[in-house]
């Protein structure tokens, strides 16, 4: 080999263990990226946008994925590789370093063949034990990559990206438990409790017929993380509320949730997030999919509302969790109901 194109390269790919804390914070992790065209060329490469705060947990599971290491039940090998431009020889490439987040830790085997860098990073969490890593697995998320090229007379060029190819493990299950809580209260008006938040598209998904502008409260902007509520004035615990979950708005993978809610312990129902079916854990867990909670007919609906989504006055609610690296303990749906002589008297 001639010495025209030798450099090194540095695969930085950061990897941060999900917790299981109760605050949630800002949609999928945050990119010090800059879109600046001397960052993107002068040296520097970037994880593809499209794989930003990807979460092993309920992605598709490929023993081909693992390359040189064997599958694990208390690991996560994550297959990364970069496409090198034609006029830089892949084979010239002489060191490739991979480098993760604090929360794992990470032992690496690379190969440099057909013009691709193939980086296979075996990846655990830290401290099982320690509060702020409590979990069941080893379930990692991708924060950030780089790529940074030492020679400056190299360029991969601005448009190169690191890639994601899949994820292998084996028998590691969800990365603990969510704790879900389904909530029914049944009210004597819809002024007896705040309700969902409304913006001008809201009309085609009302099923109110107008009687939401009544609530306690209408939100304009995010309304607040639903909370299990207790006794409110003018309502009783629902005895028997039922709720089904789907994989998209339109309730795919429909499955009408075991149980009902009981009004001796507050109207709820508490399911865990293990307890779902296969194919909404990972709706739940993995951030490229959505999970559904739709509140079945038992009364007139006077609002349905989970977690981070009160959106319209409907009957369906996506689960949306809006930072991976902090999975909440627990997740909160209600079903406020009104009677049907409220529904009349408003009508």
């Amino acid at each position: 080999m001639g010495n025209t194109h030798k450099f090194r390269i540095f695969v930085i790919a950061a990897l941060a263990a999900s917790t299981l804390a109760a605050t949630s914070g800002t949609a999928l992790a945050d990119s010090d990226r800059s879109d600046d065209d001397d960052d993107r060329s002068n040296g520097v490469v970037h994880l593809d946008e499209r794989f930003d705060g990807w979460f092993s947990n309920g992605m598709s599971n490929e023993a081909s994925a693992c390359g040189p290491f064997a599958e694990s039940a208390d690991a996560v090998v994550w297959h990364l590789y970069l496409d090198v431009p034609d006029e830089v020889d892949a084979e010239d490439l002489t060191k490739v370093q991979v480098q993760f987040g604090g929360a794992v830790d990470v032992e690496t085997r690379y190969d440099v063949a057909d013009g691709r860098v193939n980086v296979w990073a075996r990846t655990s969490v830290k401290q099982t034990g320690n509060g702020k890593y409590a979990r069941q697995g080893a379930h990692t998320s991708i924060k950030k990559a780089q790529v940074h090229v030492a020679d400056k007379e190299v360029r991969l060029g601005k448009d190169a990206a690191i890639q994601l190819g899949n994820v292998c493990y084996s028998g590691l299950g969800p990365i603990g438990e969510i704790t879900i809580y389904l909530q029914g209260l049944v009210c004597d008006g819809y002024d007896r409790f705040a309700g969902n938040q409304v913006v001008d598209s809201s009309t085609r998904w009302d099923l109110t017929g107008g009687d939401w502008q009544l609530w306690d409260q209408v939100y304009k902007n995010n309304a607040p993380t639903v909370k299990v509520v207790g006794k409110t004035k003018g309502c009783t615990f629902e005895n028997n509320q039922q709720f089904a979950v789907g994989t998209s708005a339109g309730m795919a993978n429909r499955t009408v949730l075991p149980g009902t809610t009981d009004a001796a312990d507050n109207g709820l129902l508490k399911i865990s997030s293990a307890d779902l079916p296969a194919e909404h854990r990972k709706a739940l867990f993995w951030v490229n999919e959505q999970l559904w909670f739709e509140r079945l007919d038992n009364h007139e609906l006077g609002a349905f509302q989970c977690y981070d989504d009160r959106l319209h006055a409907d009957n369906a609610e996506w689960i949306l969790i809006r930072d991976y690296d902090k999975l909440p303990s627990t997740i909160t749906c209600i079903a406020w109901n009104v009677t049907a002589a409220a529904a009349r008297n408003n009508s």
